[in-house]
Formats: C-alpha cells, sequence, structure tokens
C-alpha cells in the first residue's frame, strides 16, 4: 500500500511540474537570450533539478518493490545523494545564466520581480520598454 501512494505522488508532482511549465526553466542556461527573461532564484532552480533524478531512480524503485518484497539495501539513500549532487552541480549553469545576462546589458524589471521567503524570482529585459506594470500577482 505503501508503494502505490509514493508512486502516485510522484506522478502527481510530475503532472504539476508539466502543467507549471517549470521544465522549461531548466532550458534557459543552455538556449539564447529572449528580449525578455525570468531568473528564479538559485534554490528553486536546485529544486526542479533535485526531483529529475529522485523520479528516475524512485519510480522504478517503487514499482520493483511492489513485484518483489524483498528491498534493496540503502537503494534510497543512494538516490538522494546523487540527486542532491546533481542539484547542486546544476547551480553552475544557473549562475552562468546570470552572468551572461549582466553581461549582454540586460536591466532588471524591478515591478515585474517578486521576492519572497518561499518563491522569488528576477524579470530582465534587452530595454526597460519591455518591462510590464507589474508582476499580474494579487500584490506584487
Amino acid at each position: 500500500m505503501k508503494n502505490y501512494i509514493s508512486l502516485t505522488v510522484l506522478v502527481l508532482i510530475t503532472a504539476i511540474y508539466f502543467y507549471m511549465s517549470l521544465f522549461d526553466e531548466l532550458k534557459l542556461p543552455f538556449i539564447a537570450l529572449s528580449d525578455r527573461t525570468r531568473l528564479i532564484s538559485y534554490m528553486n532552480f536546485a529544486g526542479i533539478v533535485f526531483f529529475i533524478p529522485l523520479v528516475i531512480g524512485f519510480f522504478p524503485l517503487f514499482i520493483f518493490r511492489l513485484k518483489n518484497k524483498k528491498p534493496y539495501k540503502n537503494a534510497e539513500l543512494i538516490i538522494c545523494i546523487i540527486s542532491v549532487l546533481i542539484a547542486i552541480l546544476s547551480l553552475l549553469p544557473r549562475y552562468h545564466l546570470g552572468t551572461r545576462i549582466e553581461a549582454a546589458g540586460y536591466v532588471k524589471c524591478v515591478k515585474e520581480s517578486r521576492t519572497s521567503a518561499t518563491s522569488s524570482w528576477r524579470v530582465y529585459a534587452k530595454s526597460i520598454d519591455l518591462c510590464k506594470e507589474s508582476s499580474g500577482i494579487a500584490g506584487g
């Protein structure tokens, strides 16, 4: 029963990632800069990256455990360690994206950027004319 719940949670989180287009944030460091670019915080970027190896590791593990009752020893720990290492390494491309934006002379869209304890981002544009008047969020 526990493995069914775990599989359901993994599928729901994956669906949320696709619905919110969070995987699009991961390709930003590797493509050409657009006229307007949104940079999510380092922690949010690492969190998105952390999820990918976690699902790739846990999903087959849980399916294996549904069929076989004998668990692998320390499999969850190994998967988590690999996920954390990949998340830490993912900060390098995010840092490089920030330096590319600064080197290109982009301006910060202050009214669109948001800083909070849970979810922060900054919006940059080639010129101040491309900035919007608000972030589109209530109170922001």
